[in-house]
């Protein structure tokens, strides 16, 4: 403009350039002020495009409150299920070594997981070098008796090192001594806070008084602190586990009386370099007591990790399947704010042609768009914390530290990073396609309808096949899930559950490994017989779907050279006659066990379906049976019964041998009982039975088969319904974006719509013009994306799934057909409203 005024006042176009820039100045110093003051106006600069961008949510309240609602969904899904994960898998355990403790258990070569032998355990801290500390620990329900009351107590039997390895000091008196180890000492207990408190009035001289336990005097020599627990259970009261050295469990190197072994690795000791000791110790085990040790292994496991088990596994698809909700959540949220844009034309035009670049229109669009992220994440913890409660109500068992689950500092940290991560997601997309317009764009053809469509529209399409793309990823895996508990509920567990009441674990141990055992069975079955509503009792060592087992390896055709790693394996349960029917469990063949099958008369067998055709297809094989660990270890076949689900109802059956207790007399069994009505009626009624037959039982427990047999599905149900309750979530979304595209695409062709129902064409018409050439081919790509990338990721899905695979064509079929009809019934509701305006009034609509 200068050198434009020298030139009109007679100067040359040289002397006028040079004036010109001489009375500039020096450009370079020109730059550096401007950047400078535009780095002193930058946050004022954000903070007015903030204050613009919570004006504009204030004048749209629909689209504020469906974005920040989205959003919350989303994020409260993913805050839950993190606030779970923390609290059972990520926090650490609160002992001053813990990621050093392992638990050490023994496995069959060819059988499953067995607690220790304490003799093993003897041999394992005197020879091991990979471990500072071992300690034992062994349950023992316990009851107490206080003023002639009996109350049931959960108890256990400890090592000295037990309380030392958790790093934890009595609060009053003391642990226990290396003395009280020995089983000649006087009995002690170390009893928690708890029990301080309620049985004895908090009394610090309680230290050296004695509590009867069992029957028994034993004295308190120690208080543990409040905050004391172990991941095994609340125990309330804790006794020297070296008293029992020299009972029969304890001395027998075969026996496996349900010890837990923790240890703590040396430092610079790695769980590879253990387990590679452990195995040498056991091979050299094997080698010095083969009658004993059959092959076992050591295997090693980190505290933590025995604890959390499969929810490792149902945690890590929860979060993955709240994941890509919170991904449909942004895509919708981006799809929504693409809309709101449109009408917004003009606006960003005008910011264009006053001379702002690409990046301010980018950080301008980008800001505004904070307001929802940080709303929606307010929104989402508020949810969250609502929902934790809930969910940890409707898991189906006593999971690891699930009752600690709660809104976390680590949970926060986890939710604000995923709020900044949507809200780049969703805020990124409409920002770049804000900074990418022109001048023109917006102030010369802002009136022309194709212009509204092409770049926006294409790049709304695309989200809007992601949308469906992730919605059907999340619908298949919820249907194989279905599926698959479906598969598993229809699964015959070889036993009438229904009206069937099991006492566990009645002891006889007192009565010694003889008849005299037998007959305190049989005299306490006759007296439950003898309730109102029973109308038979049984006994059996193992009851269906406890996991409980005791395996041996057995021949097939009778020959007895068997060696301890070989294959088959077989399950042995002992019971009393009449055990069969109270279970209802089916005779296929031959007889079931009566009392003739006597100690003195030769040993029999009755087998299962499974068991029954190793023995057909066996060569040679004539009815006699070689188990090498059971009582008697050759055995006639006399009658074959249907397979029993032992383990679980999705487990394979395994052959099974059931030899009467008459013949493999045995210290403790369960007692069956079948009733007239509800069994839950009769467990007090019951167990008051066994405790008035036997006054030095101790505390018992009843549980309905039934329950025990819906039990087994709880796992199944909770991640069945969660998923389920995530998928239609998923739909509701998706929906909901296919709606808004459809919307956004009818509102821009109105015009169109008009000249073509001017021009004759019908309603039909265009209703197919809008659903099936443009929604319905947008979902068909979508729904074809999602189906490949939902056969990678539900191969992730193969351990949770039973009698379906994970490409499953009727889910995948299904999941698809599902999806696109609420597709087209998304998109037909804006459809109609768009014909039914009059051919006039849409010609005038621009």
């Amino acid at each position: 403009m200068r050198e434009q005024k020298n030139r009109e006042e007679g100067m040359s176009g040289r002397e006028a350039r040079r004036s010109a820039r001489l009375q500039f100045g020096n450009p370079t110093a020109w730059s550096e002020r401007t950047s400078e003051v535009d780095r002193l106006l930058l946050p004022l600069s954000v903070l007015e495009d903030l204050r613009y961008g919570v004006r504009q949510l204030w004048r749209s309240p629909a689209f504020t409150i469906t974005a920040v609602l989205t959003l919350a969904l989303g994020i409260g899904a993913n805050t839950t299920i993190f606030s779970v994960a923390d609290a059972v898998l990520l926090r650490p355990l609160p002992y001053p070594d813990a990621s050093r403790m392992v638990v050490i258990h023994e496995r069959m070569p060819k059988g499953g997981t067995l607690n220790d032998s304490w003799s093993d355990f003897q041999d394992w801290k005197a020879q091991n070098h990979a471990f500072d500390r071992m300690a034992v620990i062994q349950n023992a329900p316990l009851a107490l008796d206080v003023a002639g009351a009996q109350h049931s107590l959960p108890g256990a039997f400890v090592s000295n090192s037990f309380f030392g390895m958790f790093g934890i000091n009595p609060v009053v008196g003391r642990a226990f001594t290396r003395a009280e180890a020995n089983p000649n000492s006087a009995p002690a207990a170390v009893v928690s806070y708890s029990f301080w408190q309620r049985y004895l009035s908090a009394d610090n001289k309680a230290f050296g008084k004695p509590i009867r336990l069992d029957g028994q005097a034993v004295t308190v020599v120690g208080v543990l602190p409040r905050s004391f627990w172990v991941p095994w259970g609340e125990y309330q009261v804790y006794l020297p586990i070296g008293q029992k050295a020299d009972t029969a469990q304890f001395r027998n190197r075969a026996d496996h009386p349900g010890l837990q072994v923790i240890a703590t690795l040396r430092r610079g000791v790695t769980i590879q370099a253990a387990r590679s000791e452990m195995g040498g110790i056991m091979r050299r085990l094997g080698r010095a007591y083969p009658q004993s040790n059959r092959g076992e292994m050591a295997v090693l496991k980190p505290l933590l990790e025995q604890f959390v088990g499969q929810a490792r596994e149902i945690l890590m698809l929860l979060l993955g399947a709240t994941g890509l909700i919170l991904l449909l959540a942004c895509v919708n949220i981006a799809n929504m704010v693409l809309a709101r844009s449109a009408t917004r034309q003009r606006e960003f035009a005008v910011r264009v042609a006053l001379g702002a670049g690409r990046a301010r229109l980018f950080r301008q669009a980008l800001t505004e768009n904070l307001p929802v992220a940080v709303l929606g994440g307010a929104a989402g913890v508020g949810l969250a914390a609502l929902a934790i409660r809930p969910l940890v109500g409707l898991y189906p068992h006593q999971l690891f530290r699930l009752q600690s689950a709660h809104i976390s500092s680590a949970a926060l940290g986890f939710t604000v990073c995923i709020c900044i991560a949507s809200w780049l997601l969703f805020g990124m997309i409409p920002a770049v396609a804000a900074s990418r317009r022109t001048r023109t764009t917006g102030l010369l053809h802002s009136a022309t309808p194709a212009s509204r469509v092409s770049t926006r529209g294409r790049l709304r399409a695309v989200l809007l096949v992601a949308e469906i793309a992730i919605a059907l990823v999340v619908t298949v895996c919820a249907g194989l899930l279905t599926r698959s508990l479906s598969a598993v509920v229809h699964v015959d567990p070889g036993f009438r559950s229904a009206h069937v009441l099991a006492i566990e674990n009645v002891d006889a141990r007192h009565q010694g490994m003889s008849a005299r055992n037998l007959e305190f069975y049989r005299e306490l079955l006759t007296r439950l017989r003898h309730l109102p509503g029973v109308k038979d009792a049984a006994a059996a060592m193992q009851l269906p779907l406890t996991g409980a087992y005791w395996t041996s390896p057995y021949s097939p055709d009778g020959h007895k050279h068997l060696v301890n790693t070989q294959e088959p394996w077989t399950e042995i349960n002992v019971v009393l006659p009449g055990y069969f029917h109270t279970m209802g469990i089916r005779l296929l063949s031959g007889r079931l066990f009566s009392n003739v099958d006597s100690a003195g008369s030769a040993p029999v067998a009755v087998v299962n379906e499974s068991m029954e055709r190793s023995l057909r297809s066996s060569e040679g094989s004539d009815g006699q049976l070689y188990v090498q660990y059971a009582p008697h270890a050759a055995m006639r076949v006399v009658g074959v019964v249907a397979d029993v689900k032992q383990f679980s109802l999705d487990r394979a059956d395994m052959p099974e041998v059931y030899v009467p207790a008459a013949q493999a007399p045995i210290p403790a069994m369960n007692i069956v009982l079948r009733t007239d009505g509800n069994p839950g009626t009769l467990a007090h009624a019951a167990i008051a039975v066994v405790h008035d037959f036997d006054g030095n039982q101790p505390s018992l427990q009843a549980v309905r088969m039934d329950a025990l047999l819906d039990n087994g599905l709880g796992n199944r149900r909770f991640e069945t319904l969660l998923l389920g309750l995530f998928d239609a979530l998923a739909l509701v979304l998706a929906v909901v974006g296919v709606a808004g595209v459809v919307s956004y695409l009818v509102e821009q062709r109105t015009h169109e719509i008009g000249v073509r129902m001017a021009l004759g064409a019908s309603r039909s018409d265009v209703l197919r013009m809008i659903v099936l050439d443009h929604t319905v081919r947008l979902a068909a790509l979508g729904i074809a994306i999602g189906i490949v990338a939902a056969f990678g990721l539900a191969r992730l899905l193969d351990n949770q799934l039973y009698g379906v695979g994970p490409t499953d064509p009727i889910t995948f079929i299904s999941a698809s057909f599902l999806l696109l009809a609420a597709v087209v019934l998304a998109s037909l509701f804006p459809t109609r409203r768009a014909i039914s305006i009059d051919p006039i009034v849409a010609l005038r609509c621009e």
